[in-house]
């Protein structure tokens, strides 16, 4: 079994960042949602769906008819080869 070895780099950068003093880190409270919120995010939520699902059968289709062109040239090809 090989050995595992760990390796670092010497190549360090330091990068300053705030202080505690100068940014405050605390977390903030977030509002419950209401259930017209709620509604209008499901809405949204489908609406991206139905618009993912519709560009991919658009890519789907152009990649389909691509392969279909591709294959009636080659055979046009293959046909004018034979004659």
């Amino acid at each position: 079994m090989p050995s595992k070895q760990v390796q670092f780099s010497s190549d360090t950068h330091i990068i300053t960042t705030h202080s505690n003093e100068e940014y405050d880190r605390t977390a903030i409270q977030v509002e419950k949602m209401s259930y017209m919120d709620m509604y209008e995010l499901l809405i949204f939520k489908s609406q991206m769906q139905q618009a993912v699902n519709s560009q991919r059968s658009d890519e789907t289709n152009s990649v389909t008819s691509s392969l279909a062109n591709d294959l009636q040239t080659s055979s046009t090809v293959a046909v004018e080869l034979c004659t």
